[in-house]
């Protein structure tokens, strides 16, 4: 039985591409925004890619699995604030804006 060759671009190298491709459609998702509810659609997006991100960082270089339980919880709950704020903050400034 032949042995498997191995990938021929690493672990770590495909995350940090797959990180570059996120954060450029974050950048495009958010270049037509004007009215609030595409603000908004954008703000959703990019909390999206953001969470995408959190968990590629967290499966490619963090490995929260190998260090234990709690760390695991942790490292994962702090991963999902910064998307969650994102909702938030754009919840509001539509509420903000609609209402104005």
């Amino acid at each position: 039985m032949p042995e498997p060759t191995p990938h021929p671009v690493p672990s770590a190298t495909r995350t940090w591409l797959a990180l570059l491709l996120l954060t450029g459609l974050s950048a495009l998702t958010t270049a037509h925004a004007a009215h609030p509810l595409w603000r908004l659609a954008a703000a959703l997006a990019v909390a999206l890619l953001c969470a995408l991100k959190g968990r590629l960082l967290l499966r490619g270089y963090l490995h929260p699995d190998q260090a234990g339980p709690v760390f695991a919880r942790l490292i994962g709950g702090f991963a999902a604030l910064a998307p969650a704020l994102l909702v938030v903050t754009a919840v509001l400034e539509v509420w903000r804006a609609m209402g104005a």
